[in-house]
């Protein structure tokens, strides 16, 4: 299971594999969890939002799927390594700007997914995959890497 918080707009505004996860990047999720815009998903549901090739919404305290036409162009190696940086770069600023919280036994699996996930990036060849590739780097790598992925959403 996972979790998608959306916003007074029914609009999907993160996700997080467990609800606690919100507590790092959102005090207020307490807010959000009461007015009923922080819905479980399966992790189906999960893979196929945050890769993007679904859109999630929000409507009368149920979530719709539409699924995205064109959910990503072809890449190139240089997109997948100017990605990679990107997502790299992005776990840094949040582990930095949150590494109080990340240090506390309330936050230590989530400090632990985090590391593996940079971890994980930074052993990421781009070189060894066939290119054109016509998915998102996410859908790519819940496809192909071992470590769980973070959106952007979240790390932002």
């Amino acid at each position: 299971m996972a979790y998608i918080l959306f916003n007074g707009d029914g609009l999907a505004e993160n996700y997080a594999k467990e609800k606690n996860d919100f507590r790092l990047v959102r005090p207020d999720i307490d807010f959000f969890d009461g007015k009923g815009l922080v819905k479980e998903v399966s992790r189906e549901d999960y893979i196929s939002v945050v890769s993007k090739l679904k859109e999630a919404k929000l409507q009368d305290g149920n979530i719709t799927y539409e699924v995205v036409e064109d959910p990503a162009p072809s890449f190139v190696k240089e997109n997948f390594d100017s990605l990679k940086t990107l997502y790299i770069e992005s776990v840094d600023k949040t582990m930095q700007k949150h590494s109080a919280k990340l240090a506390t036994d309330e936050f230590s699996s989530l400090n632990t997914r985090l590391n593996d996930f940079k971890t994980a990036l930074n052993n990421f060849d781009t070189a060894t995959i066939s290119y054109p590739v016509t998915t998102s780097f996410l859908a790519y790598w819940f496809e192909n890497e071992s470590a769980e992925p973070f959106s952007r959403q979240y790390l932002l």
